[in-house]
């Protein structure tokens, strides 16, 4: 599948995915199509999204067995873009936490919009910006229960310091595979550096975008103001048990 498809097939989302009430204390700002459509992209061509057969195809190596296919959770799933782009290329199912019922409204909305509506969970919680692991990150899954994390945190710019690298560690500690978040490109060294040498897991840079921040709330000036945002993949595949539990 190629990019343009992606895109073309979130396109129906582009005027539903604003937040109904948006709240500055949590940084709610819509994930445009066209981000979910690079990020999903980049899981695919990384085979960290795979889709489900049956013990009646091959495998690659030509013998032949069945896949369940990929579990995905959209952590802060906000209005539902991102998850719903994992399904476009090929994940079976996908959770979609956020402690916003609001936003999970519009994201149910837009599920069933895209006939999606039987391969989503919604979960309402809040990921904690104190504790640590599980049990204690306010994520109320055990560790390694999904394939992969979708993730498009708050940049922490909100009182709120550090709560992108919660989301991030939250995150790894939920992977059997791979993590795909934005932030910032300003955070990139250190984010690799920690990810690297205290988490113990491989991570890159797979894309450098902008995020478009609208004029949504009344402290904006401008009508619109470009955030330079890294797209970084973390490999879950190793490391600390429970991926950057520490």
């Amino acid at each position: 599948m190629k990019l343009k498809h992606i895109e073309s097939a979130l396109s129906d989302l582009t005027h539903n995915l604003a937040f109904p009430t948006p709240q500055i204390s949590l940084e709610q700002y819509p994930t445009s199509p066209q981000l979910a459509a690079h990020l999903a992209f980049a899981a695919m061509n990384n085979e960290d999204i795979v889709e489900a057969y049956s013990d009646e195809e091959e495998d690659d190596d030509g013998t032949h067995g069945a896949s369940s296919g990929t579990t995905l959770l959209d952590l802060g799933c906000g209005t539902g873009v991102l998850g719903i782009s994992s399904i476009v290329v090929g994940a079976s199912h996908v959770t979609a936490f956020d402690c916003d019922p609001a936003a999970l409204e519009v994201a149910r909305q837009n599920y069933e919009r895209m006939e999606m509506e039987d391969m989503v969970t919604f979960v309402e919680g809040t990921v904690s910006n104190d504790g640590v692991g599980e049990g204690n990150d306010g994520v109320p899954f055990p560790s390694n229960s999904f394939t992969c994390v979708f993730t498009n945190p708050p940049f922490g710019t909100k009182n709120n310091a550090g709560i992108d690298v919660s989301f991030l560690r939250t995150a790894c500690r939920l992977a059997t595979r791979a993590v795909y978040s934005f932030h910032k490109t300003s955070t990139r060294e250190y984010l690799l550096r920690k990810v690297r040498e205290e988490w113990g897991l491989e991570c890159e840079v797979v894309a450098e975008m902008k995020f478009e921040v609208k004029n949504i709330y009344k402290f904006h000036k401008k009508k619109s103001v470009d955030v330079e945002v890294d797209l970084i993949r973390v490999v879950c595949t190793g490391g600390e048990e429970g991926g950057g539990e520490g």
